[in-house]
């Protein structure tokens, strides 16, 4: 009879338990040298009444005979991974130092209360070690006997494994002659052989996941090119705007009761590609729009308003326009003001004429204005200089609509689980060992959990602060909390790109590439379970710290996770592709439903913002050269200067490196974008990346521009049919006004500008009213008196910027002063 089938008698004793025997044992993972005996029947049960003296104990080394010395032993109350409790016999020897099986067997001393057939066992000390080698043992181990048979270990397919065990059967047993493909042997050689295949196979892609030029998985590829600064761009999701209607088609209806709705963000709506494909989207200008529920007025009157013609001789808006009027007063409302963005469209009836779309923003509140002439009211619209029209409006078929909401491609999706098993039916997350802590022998539990639609639809990624083109940083659209078991909300856990800036206290989790699910299932007494693992790509899963980089969750703790895809592969639509879903609650069900003022949805614009994740293929090509074109470190002075100045907001970088005496350290000038001097912020940012740049033992500094002030005076004549007023303030406006087109505007001056004597005659000489430039004089403030510009040019030094502000606040940044004919007396040389 088998084992087996022996417990099983045991366990079925009826109707009472007379015996009880070994049920297996298992050494304590931290001293080796202490055992626990579970039993088949609870020793401690009534009918057996075990006491832990009452049993003799006999270990001996298998091999060598040597005996084990008992120095303690006790029953134990342990409680399984199913959570039941068991009482166990806890046995401690002198050593636990061998790595020779040991044969167990117990003896009862006043009776006969332990089966004879199931009182021994066989166990190893070292159960409980990954390897031989981590565990310590006394002595030198005597040599392994060799293998007595060649191992081929070129053998990496089935037919080589099948060739192999063919070869090793016919040398080992000379006696077997059935070698045909019935026979049971050979069965079990196909077997085997399909084994080896399948493992080689998982083997060879484990080995190319560590070369560069083989990577598949998108996991491999971060982990690999990180370490050179290069990273993955993920899937940006296409964003844009939309008109809501409260009526169907374009045409408004006469005599629409004047009816006003709120869209909260997160409320879905649809765009169909190709093949009438729905491709899901959203209201919101990003997901922090959508967590925090953001409010988008709407109105059934603020729709296809006609624009006001006031002369129908001239029915055009010559391109630069940057206002107009629309029909009624519809728009004078306090929820229209500066900020709402208006749509201006035009609806040509001959196919010759352009169609004309754009979207401004006021910059103004609308404007009630009385056409007494033709005896109407009409609204006046006033938008930002940067949205100044870029073509000719054609009046006649021209209309305006304000129920513009911005909107973003994908939906959000919520899901619920825990750290651990739970009452609730909620999926666990998925526990595995993480890497060896530095600081102990242990390694962590990492726990996973994956979001399922990522596999399907992407994940919806945005710009990170701080994103820079020489330093591109993202961030998911991913949000964590803890909540208690009922789902209520107890606090919010942070989710970044990267948990490496975490520390042991910090509640945070990061986003992890690759698809973790079920592998397989199996039923476990009437109950169906799952082993999940590492599927691969595509898809997203959650993964919490450990290590001290961001703090492990409480075993038993919940969570509430909710994120967007992205739908990016689909989400480039053209324009009027947009519509409302016909069954919400099954195509977004953790989505808001439209309400139902809302009746029709339109795109004016094509999305055409929605970027795939950046191809692997693709990557691989690029990595070799990017890692050479953004250099990550800085020695010569030339290396701070382009690296500094690879930032949009700074023009320019001068940089110098002197000896201090002990070390070199460098010293930075920079020369902002369209100023003068760094913000708080830019220099601090500035800094940091010194910091990481500069090489050790060499620091680098950040000092302040030096400046290098002008001061100009001009002397002219001018026509007297043109106000002396007119002339300065156009002269002053064309040199040192806050305009970049300006001559001393920041943006035109950096360090060693050159001020050339033939561009400033030619900018004075071009305004209003100039009709002769007869003296020009110059001092650079702090080193000289005024002098006659009789140079070609003025030129500074190479670490110096040459400014004039003409400020009257700052006059030490530079004046300019412009006399009529002659100087002042007090101002001659």
């Amino acid at each position: 009879m088998s084992g087996l089938g022996r417990h099983i008698l045991l366990a079925e004793q009826e109707p009472s338990f007379d015996q009880t025997g070994i049920d297996f044992i298992a050494v304590d993972g931290v001293n080796h040298a202490k055992i626990y005996i579970y039993f088949v029947i609870d020793p401690l049960e009534p009918d057996l009444g075990f006491a832990a003296n009452e049993l003799d104990i006999e270990c001996l080394g298998t091999s060598s005979r040597e005996p084990r010395i008992v120095e303690a032993q006790n029953f134990e109350a342990h409680t399984d991974a199913q959570g039941r409790t068991r009482n166990v016999l806890a046995v401690i020897f002198d050593s636990g130092a061998s790595f020779e099986m040991q044969r167990l067997r117990l003896a009862d001393l006043t009776g006969a209360r332990l089966d004879p057939f199931s009182s021994a066992a066989d166990f190893s000390f070292k159960q409980a070690c990954p390897t031989v080698f981590d565990c310590a043992c006394h002595g030198v181990p005597g040599d392994r006997p060799g293998s007595d048979y060649p191992v081929d270990y070129l053998a990496r397919d089935f037919q080589s494994y099948l060739d192999t065990f063919a070869a090793f059967s016919r040398e080992r047993y000379p006696q077997w002659q059935m070698n045909i493909v019935p026979d049971q042997a050979r069965m079990l050689g196909d077997l085997i052989a399909a084994i080896g295949d399948e493992m080689a196979f998982l083997q060879d892609g484990y080995r190319l996941q560590t070369q560069f030029e083989h990577l598949t998985e998108r996991r491999s590829f971060q982990q690999i090119t990180r370490i050179l600064g290069y990273s993955l761009r993920p899937e940006l999701p296409a964003q844009g705007y939309v008109v809501l209607r409260h009526y169907e088609g374009t045409s408004r209806p006469t005599g629409l009761p004047p009816f006003d709705e709120t869209v909260i963000a997160g409320t879905a709506l649809a765009g169909f590609g190709d093949s009438d494909m729905v491709i899901p989207f959203e209201v919101g200008a990003s997901f922090d729009d959508i967590l925090a529920g953001t409010g988008y007025p709407t109105s059934a009157r603020w729709t296809d308003i006609p624009v006001h013609i006031p002369d129908e001789t001239c029915p055009w808006i010559a391109r630069g326009a940057r206002e107009l009027t629309v029909t009624g007063t519809d728009l004078v409302h306090p929820q229209v003001g500066p900020g709402t963005r208006i749509l201006i469209e035009t609806r040509p009836v001959d196919q010759s004429e352009p169609l004309h779309r754009i979207i401004v923003t006021l910059d103004e509140d609308p404007g009630l204005v009385e056409d007494a002439l033709v005896g109407m009211d009409v609204t006046r619209l006033h938008w930002r200089a940067e949205d100044a029209l870029p073509f000719d409006l054609k009046l006649e078929r021209a209309f305006v609509s304000a129920n513009i909401v911005p909107v973003v491609s994908g939906l959000t999706h919520e899901e619920r689980f825990s750290i651990g098993d739970n009452d609730q039916a909620l999926p666990t997350a998925i526990e595995r060992e993480g890497p060896l802590s530095g600081s102990g022998a242990r390694r962590p539990v990492v726990y996973r959990f994956p979001m399922v639609r990522t596999v399907t639809d992407g994940l919806s990624w945005r710009p990170a602060a701080g994103d820079m083109p020489w330093d591109r940083r993202y961030s998911p659209d991913v949000a964590l909390a803890r909540t208690n078991a009922e789902g209520a909300l107890q606090e919010h856990w942070r989710v970044v790109a990267d948990l490496l800036a975490e520390g042991p206290a910090d509640e945070a989790a990061t986003v992890e590439a690759g698809h973790w699910g079920p592998v397989f299932t199996w039923l476990d007494n009437g109950q169906r379970r799952e082993h999940r693992d590492y599927i691969g790509d595509p898809g997203w899963c959650l993964r919490f710290g450990a290590n001290g980089f961001g703090l492990a969750p409480a075993d038993g703790a919940f969570f509430r996770l909710r994120y967007r895809t992205a739908w990016a592969a689909h989400a480039n639509l053209p324009p009027d592709r947009m519509r409302l879903l016909a069954d919400p609650a099954n195509e977004a069900p953790d989505s808001l439903p439209m309400p139902t003022a809302i009746l029709s949805a339109s795109n004016p614009l094509a999305f055409d913002n929605a970027q795939p994740p950046e191809p692997l293929a693709l990557a691989r090509l690029t990595v070799p050269h990017a890692t050479k074109a953004m250099q990550l470190r800085a020695v010569r002075d030339s290396d701070y200067e382009a690296l500094v100045s690879a930032r949009d907001d700074i023009d320019a970088v001068a940089a110098r490196s002197y000896w201090l005496g002990t070390w070199t350290g460098t010293f930075l000038a920079t020369d902002p974008k369209d100023s003068i001097a760094l913000d708080d912020d830019i220099r601090t940012e500035v800094t940091r990346f010194l910091e990481e740049i500069r090489l050790v033992g060499r620091p680098a500094y950040l000092a302040n521009t030096a400046l290098r002030p002008l001061d100009l005076q001009i002397v002219l004549c001018h026509d007297p049919r043109v106000p002396w007023g007119h002339v300065v303030e156009a002269i002053v406006a064309t040199l040192a006004a806050d305009d970049p087109e300006a001559l001393f505007h920041p943006a035109n001056l950096t360090f060693g500008s050159r001020l050339h004597r033939a561009a400033l005659e030619t900018r004075i000489a071009g305004q209003k009213g100039v009709t002769r430039i007869l003296r020009i004089r110059y001092r650079w403030r702090g080193e000289g008196d005024f002098r006659d510009f009789t140079e070609s040019f003025l030129e500074s030094a190479p670490d110096q910027i040459p400014v004039l502000k003409h400020d009257p606040m700052r006059p030490d940044l530079g004046r300019l002063e412009i006399f009529d004919s002659q100087l002042p007396q007090e101002t001659a040389p």
